[in-house]
Formats: structure tokens, C-alpha cells, sequence
């Protein structure tokens, strides 16, 4: 008897150790700011202390059950050595600082190999930890959005027009945890909810003062699906009320704000959606890859990252990935990502998998969010606890027939 016990308890006691790293990693750079530590430049209780932990675990687990999880990352490590030591002969390039900047390629296959096997029990301690998550981050973005004195650890550089960072030191990387965060709660909603509308209030007040269009064209199409999906006809306009009611409360409820010459000449405001200077960065990355044979297959040199009139290819983890190590390894990672994962195109393409998956998808191309831990963390968490659900109402309507 007791030996079954000891067996129950090791087997979600997986699941504990993932749901704490869901309440560590979007708090660490607060350890970062107190407990100043970094290693070889990284910061190390955000980046270096999970990517070693769950390097461990990654290894750790798949000895012990003889996964071929560990065979594909080998083999990837194999194709990365390859590219590498050709960018080495044919650009001069260091080969030892290439294959050390590659770090962040391998992070996610961790994340998924300690995900694919998952079987989620502690759904309500979870759903506690996304909303007070929310909660924190809403709350000291929206004290900003009020004018009032809130938290926040600033960036090594002024960030333009006065955009708030939160706890991350960069507006963008702020906004889209928020939305995460957020995007993830919703979509376990089935019914209205007073929290629904409440936290709704505090993402949009963080989501504007970030400055960040992206989450915040996410944040309206998510809820009007929400709005369309999760409700009858009858109770569609009454959602839409809510909705409506929540934007315009904020919006009404900050006079000071929208006299406040802060904002007035914020972002949002001033540039509205133009996306000119991504779109710019991304077409200098289409060309670099285009240029020649080499570049298209093992990356850009450092002279043709940034351009004659200063603009440098950024802001997108796909061009990051391929302009740093070619098309070759972009094609392999998302390749071993997929076989990692062990998630099947029927999930991805059901409607709450989807409206889950695309927002993420957008977030990781407008962005270099394959570098932000954490974000990776809590994207991963959320698709696989939603996975989690749609393999239940499978199982129900099966029954249920």
C-alpha cells in the first residue's frame, strides 16, 4: 500500500516541479535585480539557472527511460557542429563563440521533451498561478497607466517614448508575458466570468502603456473570439457589453492619463500600427539569405546583419535563427521541435488549439522571443495544458456517442 502511494505521489510529482517554474520564471528578474549574478554576460537566475536545470532534467530523464528524445538532440548537435565549422573556414569566424551563442536553440527542446508526456491533475492550482501572474503584472502596469507610483526595473538603455518595461527591462518583452499570461486564462474560460472582465481591465491598461501594437491587436481579436466561441447568441451581446464596458471604463477612468503629455506622445499614439521598421528588418534578412548560396545555407556575415543606413536584422526569432546559422539548421530545429513535442496536427488545428497556437506563432516571428526564456516557458506550459483539456472533451464526446 505504501509503495503504491510513493508511486502515485512520484508521478505528478513531475507536475509540481513544472508548476513552480510557472510561478519562477516570470518573477526571476526581480532575484536579477536584487541578487545581481551573471555568467559569461547571461543573467543568471532567469537564463543560466533554468537552462541548467532543465538541461539536467532533459538528460536525467530520458537515461532513465531510454527516450529518443536525447538521439534527436545529438543529432542536431552533429548538424550544428557541421554549420558551424563551415561559417568558421569560409567567414574566419570563431568556431568555439558560434557553438556557444547557440545555446538558445536548445532550450525549447528541453522544454518539450519534460512537456510530452505530461498528464495534468493540479488544474486548479494552475489556473490560481496564471491569474495571480496576471494580477501582479496587470496590477503594476496599470498603476502606471493611472499616473500612480508602481514597480518597475528599467532597461540599460531609455526606452522611446517613455514605454513601461515592467519587471523585464523592455516594454515589448513585458507586454507579450501579459498577454501570454492572459491568453492562456481566457482560453480555459467556458462561461462569463467577473474575473474575465477584471483582468481584462488590467491587461489592456499594461498592454497600452507598453507602447506594444502587436499584444494589443492580439488582446482584441482574442476576446472577440472568446466573445463568439465560448457563448450562445443570446449572451454574445451582453460580452460584448462587458468587453466594451472594460475598454471604455479604462479609457474613461484615466482623464489624467489622456491629458498627460507622456502619453499623448506615446507609441500607440504617435505611430500608431505602422510596421514600416519591421518589415524593413525582415527584407534585409530575405535578402542577406537570398544573396548567395552560402549565406542561404549556413547564415549572414556580421556585415551584412546591419545595413549602410542602420538598420540590423532583429525583432524576428525565424531570421535570427536562419541569419545566425543558415536555412539548414532553421529547417532542422523546427523539424526536431515537432518530433520533440509529440503533438498531432489535430490539436494544433482545433479551434481553441489554434486561437492558441497562431497569437504565439505571431508573437515569435514579430519578435526575437525564442531568446526570452521564460516566455518560452509559459508558451509551452500553456499549449500543453490546452492540449491537455481538448483531449478530454475528445474522450468525453466519445462516450458521450
Amino acid at each position: 500500500m505504501q509503495k503504491l502511494i510513493s508511486q502515485k505521489s512520484n508521478k505528478y510529482m513531475k507536475e509540481k516541479f513544472l508548476i513552480f517554474f510557472l510561478v519562477y520564471f516570470p518573477l526571476a528578474p526581480i532575484l536579477t535585480s536584487i541578487f545581481k549574478l551573471s555568467l559569461f554576460g547571461f543573467s543568471f537566475w532567469d537564463t543560466e539557472f533554468p537552462f541548467g536545470v532543465f538541461s539536467v532534467l532533459f538528460i536525467a530523464n530520458n537515461i532513465k527511460k531510454k527516450q529518443k528524445d536525447i538521439f534527436l538532440v545529438i543529432l542536431f548537435i552533429a548538424v550544428l557542429l557541421i554549420i558551424c565549422g563551415v561559417r568558421a573556414n569560409i567567414f574566419g569566424e570563431n568556431f568555439s563563440k558560434l557553438l556557444f551563442k547557440s545555446w538558445y536553440l536548445f532550450f525549447p527542446f528541453f522544454i518539450f521533451s519534460s512537456f510530452s508526456t505530461i498528464k495534468f491533475k493540479y488544474y486548479k492550482t494552475i489556473k490560481l498561478v496564471i491569474i495571480s501572474q496576471i494580477v501582479f503584472h496587470g496590477t503594476i502596469g496599470f498603476l502606471h497607466y493611472l499616473g500612480l507610483p508602481t514597480y518597475e526595473i528599467t532597461g540599460t538603455s531609455h526606452v522611446e517614448m517613455g514605454r513601461y518595461e515592467g519587471i523585464y527591462g523592455a516594454s515589448n518583452v513585458y507586454s507579450n508575458y501579459l498577454f501570454t499570461f492572459y491568453l492562456i486564462y481566457i482560453l480555459l474560460l467556458r462561461k462569463i466570468q467577473l474575473m474575465w472582465a477584471f483582468t481584462s481591465l488590467l491587461v489592456f491598461g499594461g498592454i497600452v502603456v507598453s507602447g506594444s501594437r502587436g499584444p494589443l491587436i492580439l488582446f482584441i481579436i482574442v476576446n472577440v473570439f472568446f466573445i463568439l466561441g465560448a457563448f450562445k447568441v443570446k449572451k454574445r451581446l451582453l460580452s460584448f457589453s462587458i468587453l466594451t464596458l472594460v475598454i471604455l471604463s479604462s479609457l474613461g477612468s484615466m482623464k489624467s492619463l489622456l491629458t498627460n503629455n507622456n502619453f499623448k506622445e506615446s507609441r500607440i499614439t504617435q505611430k500608431g500600427f505602422d510596421i514600416n521598421a519591421r518589415s524593413d528588418k525582415n527584407a534585409l534578412a530575405v535578402d542577406g539569405l537570398l544573396s548567395s548560396f552560402n549565406s542561404f545555407m549556413f547564415g549572414l556575415k556580421k556585415n551584412q546583419i546591419i545595413s549602410k543606413s542602420g538598420i540590423e536584422v532583429s525583432d524576428n526569432s525565424l531570421t535570427l535563427i536562419a541569419t545566425a546559422y543558415g536555412v539548414i539548421i532553421l529547417f532542422f530545429w523546427l523539424f526536431f521541435i515537432k518530433r520533440l513535442s509529440k503533438i498531432k496536427y489535430s490539436y494544433i488545428f482545433n479551434i481553441r488549439g489554434a486561437f492558441l497556437v497562431f497569437p504565439l506563432l505571431f508573437i515569435f516571428v514579430a519578435n526575437n522571443s525564442v531568446l526570452w526564456l521564460p516566455w518560452v516557458y509559459i508558451s509551452i506550459f500553456g499549449i500543453y495544458l490546452l492540449k491537455s483539456e481538448f483531449l478530454k472533451e475528445e474522450i468525453d464526446s466519445q462516450n458521450s456517442n
